[in-house]
């Protein structure tokens, strides 16, 4: 049924090295045309090409679903010549959005009906039909949707339908745009020097990240007396925790370098609550700390665990994790243990939404990825050698491991164990390294080194875009700025904590 043009024989090929038909072309560019408002020069397109968007039983089908005909849109599914398969499924949507409507507008009887002699002979499965009849319960629409997991939208019960339908004779939604978007991705993605700052923009030419020029001055946070080991941004990214090597924490504002307030403590790990009212701090004694996170004062104590608690994340209001090197991580709800996993934890990180949770074991070379709500176990990365440190990306979807080979090297892996990237030359032999995204999207990969520089990545290609000097000694940790991805902080031995601009040295072609 696909429509060709009767009058003249249309070119197959563009061109001889381009495989694209010039018939689908055409059609792809009235459909854009429709889709833009120009129904004007889309028609004329089609009359001057005589080649026609679709043909007229598909508009009719068209029609029919979005305008609630369905016994019209119904008999003109066996033209489409597919598979009984296919137009079965294709039937029991539409016939399902029928039955939907019929009760949404409180005609209970048609939608009886019409469950009975229409939508029960195309069911297969007596479990789904049961709770698509306990629909005829809802006394609103609202009340509908909220029990229904089917799409009640004509609009989506077309898209659903159409995946059904050969491309040939009905032409996805979009197709042009699908098209466009693929190509500027691809272009992403061979973009060698590719930071994400600079987005593909325009097809008026081809993407590319010219240069990435390195920061060469930075705004001093934090000086303190002290080797800074870690930090960790408040929420808003007003505020920044610092943990120093004499086991004490301090709060400093960002944006003015000013101290907030010191805790005094054996501290071995150190997070914000959601709200940054307060922050944890885990202790070498075994013991998990509340402070007040504006006065530095202390609030409470959860006491279970036996030996150092090296890690806490908050991922609710009044839920927190705990792990420690007594193999317990320890899920707190309202101050109260509600759970424990066994396993020895050197790391937490969760990502930015929190619904991915990963966690370091530390007697063995592997990541376990937990789900959240429940929190369960989804995958598991295992390297070869040990794993000094982690991070994971905003979606979740990514994980780096920092890993103890000769020379050093960084892994990149997906959430479910795929290994997608490798980075190395850094330098690491004595000391935990921290590393961090950055960017809009997670495109840059960042990590310190012993000799006191940071090292920067295309995460996409794995290129290496440079190196800057970052502080006199060792960078133990790069952490991004929760609201701005051109903002990072370092940590270092030498007592500092710096910001840097990663985004006005940019440049492009």
């Amino acid at each position: 049924m696909e429509v060709i043009s009767k009058k003249r024989k249309v070119s197959e090929k563009l061109s001889e090295n381009n495989p694209i038909m010039h018939k689908e072309l055409v059609r792809l560019m009235v459909q854009a045309l429709y889709d833009l408002g120009y129904n004007k020069a889309a028609r004329q397109l089609e009359n001057d090409s005589e080649i026609q968007l679709e043909a007229a039983e598909v508009k009719n089908f068209r029609k029919g679903i979005l305008s609630g005909n369905w016994d019209l849109a119904t008999t003109i599914i066996p033209t489409f010549e597919i598979t009984q398969k296919n137009e079965k499924k294709i039937k029991l949507h539409i016939k399902e959005q029928k039955y939907l409507e019929y009760i949404s507008e409180g005609n209970y009887k048609s939608a009886l009906n019409t469950l009975r002699s229409e939508v029960t002979p195309l069911y297969d499965n007596s479990k789904d039909l049961h709770e698509l009849a306990g629909l005829l319960l809802c006394k609103s629409s609202e009340e509908l949707k909220e029990n229904s997991n089917i799409e009640y939208d004509r609009k989506k019960v077309l898209d659903k339908v159409q995946s059904y339908i050969p491309p040939n004779i009905m032409v996805p939604t979009d197709r042009l745009k699908v098209l466009i978007d693929q190509a500027l991705e691809y272009q992403i993605y061979s973009c060698e020097k590719h930071c994400g700052f600079f987005k593909a923009d325009t097809l008026l030419a081809d993407h590319t990240c010219d240069s990435f020029n390195l920061p060469s001055i930075a705004e001093a946070v934090v000086n303190e007396l002290s080797e800074v080991w870690d930090a960790a941004f408040s929420h808003n990214g007003d505020q920044v925790a610092v943990l120093c090597k004499t086991s004490y924490f301090s709060i400093w504002k960002v944006l003015v370098g000013e101290k907030v307030c010191t805790g005094i403590s054996d501290v071995s790990g150190v997070a914000w609550a959601l709200d940054d009212k307060v922050i944890v701090t885990g202790s070498l004694l075994g013991i998990v700390n509340i402070w007040c996170a504006t006065q530095g004062t202390h609030l409470y104590s959860l006491k279970d665990h036996t030996e150092k608690v090296t890690s806490c994340i908050w991922i609710g209001s009044e839920q927190l994790l705990t792990g420690a090197i007594d193999r317990k991580l320890i899920l707190w709800e309202n101050k109260i243990k509600s759970k424990q996993w066994d396993i020895r934890v050197r790391q937490l990180e969760k990502s930015l939404s929190g619904w991915t949770i990963a966690v370091l074991n530390a007697s063995k070379p592997e990541v376990q990825i937990f789900g959240y709500n429940p929190i369960e176990k989804m995958a598991t990365i295992n390297e070869e050698e040990f794993i000094t440190s982690i991070q994971i990306n905003k979606t979740g979807n990514q994980i780096l491991t920092v890993v103890n080979l000769i020379p050093p090297k960084m892994h990149l892996w997906s959430s479910s164990g795929i290994l997608l990237q490798t980075f190395e030359g850094f330098k690491q032999e004595r000391f935990v390294l921290r590393p961090t995204f950055a960017g809009p999207n997670d495109d840059l990969v960042l990590i310190g080194s012993e000799d006191g520089y940071v090292f920067v990545w295309s995460k996409i290609q794995g290129s290496k875009l440079g190196v800057f000097k970052g502080h006199g000694s060792t960078v133990n940790t790069v952490t991004i700025h929760p609201k701005f991805p051109n903002l990072v902080i370092t940590t270092s031995d030498d007592g500092n904590v710096k910001m840097w601009d990663l985004m006005p040295r940019l440049g492009r072609n």
